[in-house]
């Protein structure tokens, strides 16, 4: 297998690939390119090609020095692959012909570009018997092999957190000066910079949030020192984290307590043993991650236990601050106990345009789904308006009992010391995750798995009178949704952030997926055959009606994954006015049709409802094609508190496409722009993209 620098650096069979004639090969660069252009570029950087370079990727000394080399297989497959990387470049007009007479020296000047062009087209050789890492589709990119460089990652991290963690000086002219040099600013007493909540919604393998740990670390050390708060003890030395007077108190207050360093300020060891501890506390309170992808988790996890590590403390726990899921698809608190309608509204069962069908007629899924909406859930749902005696009306009191137990939970475990991981473990798996709280979390996966629902499974699609009791085959087929979408409720994972009616984190950092959600044949079928985005399209067609032929499973998984976008979009157009509320709807068309009257009963109903966010709920500006950074920009304002900041890096397109108008203006009306930065890679320091840019608000 060889990893092509190309596209989203797809892992292709060499042996298919020297079987490939000219116009295959051309085709194949072609729809590589295609790749990257209709992706908008990947959101992170090759970790191999971040250490620096290691040495060109077919290195012959070793042959030279042994005459057995011949007889190496190693060596063998990567002759292989150079020669037909040359091959590629030369066929796929990588490299420019020369023109006029071929001198000797031009054609060995010519030579050499070949061989170069060639070098950096396999990104890496995979010889037999050895272990590679590919997401699916069959390429490199989200496969938690990549990583934000530390250049973008610093500055964005402390441009954002700087001013909540230090004071500015006060300018000449009596205002703060935000834009001093750095050693100027003054560190914030300890409880305030330990009160912090710093995330990363789409964590990767933890960049942003083991930058966050270090500068909030750094802040730390320097507000002990700047308030006075490291007091000698004979050969110990005792560290205040709570200051004593009146003026200190706050809710992490009395809680924190002290620790002690078994050696005095002086001593060569007391600055990296003081650390140490406090990057224990720092992640313990401050710091939160998410990511969609559970090995992107363990890499976060492993980096921030890395970090944290020390000969004198134990591992530490980071199940509750470092989870896995989807950021964008998750329930709200003032929602989920309210039926979601219009996640059916405009549903198609991904049959639609499925024309080259065996199995599956084309849009029979998709009837089926508009017949339900008919002849089932309407009528249910106006029965249901009608009857008030069917709504529970302590329901909404245990939701609150069970977000409040689990928030003291959270504090407990913040109460124990940060060296007694043991404990927080045992802690969090017997109190936090207790009945109470996975029956909100199954309702909230219900509620969520209404917009997933399979199209083929919808005689037990949750209906308006049984959503609050839904009958074991709803609640096997809404599990499996959930642990396929993987749905993450924000205020029920995170209660000690979500504390209170608009609460939320003081800065959102990150570098999101860049991603254009749309379904794509070449990346779905590739599994099946590694290949199939180098056909054309007439082959491309009858491969697939030859393969769902003899394979009634891929033709339906095929469907199944059409159908997973077209309701992701569903779930982006409709999911801040989940009830098709007409007084809510920003669009017309964004309303369902039940009737002034029954909308005003249900309105009134919702109001008993109430959110520990923010109430405007994305997502509520965005139009076009469907872009995660857009969704990422949105969700990230949306989980910020009061005078929160966000620190993000994006496209250009925020500032510059027409079609983030919307989020560009409501970005603009609510708040304050500090700076951006915007850059074209002219030079070529990113791989495979071709901008990049970094905002904050």
């Amino acid at each position: 297998m060889i990893f092509l620098a190309a596209g989203n650096c797809p892992a292709l069979p060499l042996a298919r690939l020297e079987a490939m004639d000219d116009n295959a090969v051309k085709a194949l660069f072609r729809n590589l390119k295609k790749d990257v252009s209709d992706d908008d570029g990947p959101t992170e950087t090759n970790a191999d090609e971040a250490e620096g370079a290691a040495g060109p990727l077919f290195d012959e000394s070793d042959a030279d020095a042994d005459p057995a080399a011949d007889q190496d297989p190693r060596h063998t497959n990567r002759t292989r692959a150079e020669m037909w990387a040359r091959r590629a470049a030369r066929v796929a007009g990588l490299v420019r012909k020369p023109r006029g007479k071929l001198t000797p020296e031009r054609r060995l000047k010519a030579d050499a570009d070949l061989g170069r062009t060639a070098r950096k087209l396999v990104a890496r050789v995979v010889l037999p018997g050895e272990w590679y890492l590919v997401r699916w589709g069959g390429t490199r990119k989200g496969s938690g092999s990549f990583y934000t460089r530390p250049g973008l990652v610093v500055p964005t991290v402390q441009r954002t957190l700087r001013p909540l963690a230090y004071d500015p000086p006060v300018g000449e002219d009596g205002e703060p000066d935000r834009d001093a040099p750095a050693a100027k600013w003054t560190p914030k007493r300890p409880e305030q910079i330990l009160e912090l909540k710093v995330c990363d919604p789409a964590c990767g393998s933890g960049a942003f949030v083991l930058s966050a740990l270090r500068f909030l670390t750094d802040a730390l050390f320097a507000s002990l020192q700047h308030h006075e708060r490291i007091q000698p003890d004979g050969e110990r030395t005792m560290v205040r984290l709570l200051g004593t007077d009146a003026g200190d108190q706050s809710p992490a207050g009395d809680r924190l307590g002290d620790e002690l360093v078994p050696c005095p300020p002086d001593h060569d060891d007391f600055e990296p043993r003081l650390k140490a501890v406090l990057r224990r506390h720092v992640v313990e309170r401050c710091i939160y991650a998410v990511d969609l992808d559970p090995l992107a988790v363990e890499l976060c996890r492993l980096s921030l236990w890395i970090e944290t590590m020390d000969r004198t403390l134990p591992f530490g726990f980071l199940d509750h601050k470092v989870k896995c899921g989807n950021s964008l698809i998750g329930a709200w608190f003032d929602q989920f106990a309210h039926y979601p309608v219009m996640a059916w509204k405009n549903r198609e069962g991904g049959d639609k345009n499925h024309n080259n069908g065996v199995h599956f007629p084309k849009n029979a899924r998709t009837k089926a789904i508009k017949a339900f909406v008919k002849d089932t859930l309407t009528p249910d749902l106006q029965l249901f308006l009608r009857e008030p005696d069917l709504f529970l009306g302590d329901h909404l009191k245990r939701h609150r009992e069970a977000h409040s137990k689990a928030r003291m939970v959270l504090e407990r475990m913040h109460e124990l010391p940060v060296q007694d991981a043991a404990a927080r473990a045992r802690v969090y798996r017997d109190e936090f995750v207790a009945p109470e709280w996975r029956s909100i979390k199954d309702a909230m996966d219900l509620w969520c798995a209404c917009w997933f629902w399979p199209a083929d499974e919808i005689e037990c699609a949750p209906l308006p009178t049984t959503l609050a009791d839904p009958s074991p085959e709803t609640r096997e087929t809404a599990r499996r949704v959930s642990q396929q979408t993987r749905f993450f409720h924000w205020e029920l994972e995170f209660p000690d952030v979500f504390r209170e009616r608009g609460s939320g984190f003081d800065a959102v950092l990150g570098n999101p997926p860049w991603e254009n959600l749309q379904p794509n044949p070449e990346e779905f079928f590739s599994n099946e055959d590694p290949l199939f985005r180098s056909y054309g399209r007439l082959v491309k067609h009858r491969w697939q009606r030859e393969v769902f032929g003899v394979n009634r499973q891929l033709e339906r998984a095929w469907l199944d994954h059409i159908a997973g976008f077209r309701s992701f979009a569903n779930w982006v157009a409709y999911r801040a006015n989940p009830c098709g509320d007409p007084d809510m709807a920003n669009q017309p068309t964004h309303v369902f049709g039940l009737g002034r009257n029954l909308h005003n009963v249900w309105r009134g109903v919702r109001l008993g409802s109430r959110s520990y966010a923010d109430d405007h709920h994305p997502f509520r500006h965005q139009i076009g094609r469907i872009f995660t950074y857009k969704l990422f920009l949105e969700l990230s304002h949306s989980l910020l508190g009061v005078r929160g900041r966000c620190g993000l890096i994006v496209p250009s397109g925020i500032y510059s496409d027409a079609w983030s108008r919307p989020l560009r203006d409501m970005l603009l009306d609510t708040c304050s722009w500090e700076w951006l930065f915007g850059f074209a890679n002219r030079e070529k320091i990113f791989q495979y993209t071709a901008q990049r840019n970094s905002i904050q608000s």
